[in-house]
């Protein structure tokens, strides 16, 4: 409705969407076979499951972010290009994997889509749903789960809270529930820490974040946008991409 468009506001949240691979079981233990089912995702389609409210993740760190930059690429639409990469691997005749998701409508909407997209590259895809504290629990064995989907919001507004907490090789016992572990990758996190240049940090970042993608343990899907619709006597309202909303700033005009 056109007359509504000044009513509406939206913004990116600081949160990456994505399917967990998890790098300790076979076949995913193969980078080229985890690029393959990058490539195979039509990303796009998943966007227009949400009704259009996300953008295509390029990498792990989200638009918004303080260091992100848009040199991150990740893998477009190209389903040869992963049936190729599965015959490299030895896998020309496709494998069977098990998604876990939490089962909301959303989950399953996006799964079924994924599960179609992998089965034009000779995947067979089943879905799980699983309740949350028994999918927590199961993520966090080393060899127990072998895709999974999830997301990860920002506790905190640096590029670290993303790659660092999520993907160094010493957080296997914590969020690292892809048991990914690249020594190339720690470094650059672990010499990124003692910079106090913030120029200098987010290269090594950078850096970082390049070749967490090249290595492929998630297949990257969005970040979520959000949107808010209010009354015409609503003024000065904005959305954060991290905090709540603040309402010092706001003010209404009189009631008619």
């Amino acid at each position: 409705d056109p007359s509504r468009t000044g009513q509406l506001v939206h913004g990116t949240t600081l949160w990456t969407n994505y399917i967990g691979l998890n790098c300790q079981m076979p076949p995913l233990d193969d980078r080229r076979v985890r690029q393959a089912l990058n490539y195979a995702v039509n990303k796009q389609d998943v966007i227009a499951l949400l009704n259009g409210r996300g953008i295509v993740a390029q990498g792990i760190v989200p638009p918004g972010m303080p260091g992100y930059t848009s040199d991150v690429v990740g893998y477009p639409y190209d389903p040869e290009r992963a049936r190729t990469l599965l015959r490299e691997a030895g896998l020309s005749a496709g494998f069977t994997a098990e998604l876990w998701t939490q089962g909301s409508d959303l989950d399953l909407k996006v799964g079924q889509k994924i599960q179609h997209d992998l089965s034009q590259i000779g995947v067979t895809m089943e879905i799980k749903p699983v309740a949350w504290s028994s999918f927590l629990e199961a993520i966090r064995q080393p060899r127990a789960v072998a895709l999974f989907d999830l997301g990860w919001s920002a506790d905190f507004p640096d590029p670290s809270n993303f790659l660092d907490v999520l993907f160094h090789s010493s957080r296997w016992d914590a969020n690292n529930h892809t048991f990914y572990a690249n020594p190339e990758f720690d470094h650059l996190l672990e010499h990124a820490r003692t910079l106090r240049d913030p120029v200098a940090r987010n290269r090594e970042y950078l850096a970082a974040e390049h070749v967490l993608v090249d290595d492929a343990p998630v297949i990257l899907l969005y970040h979520p946008i959000s949107y808010v619709m209010l009354q015409p006597r609503v003024h000065g309202y904005t959305i954060h991409p991290l905090v709540p909303a603040r309402f010092t700033n706001l003010w209404l005009d009189p009631e008619p």
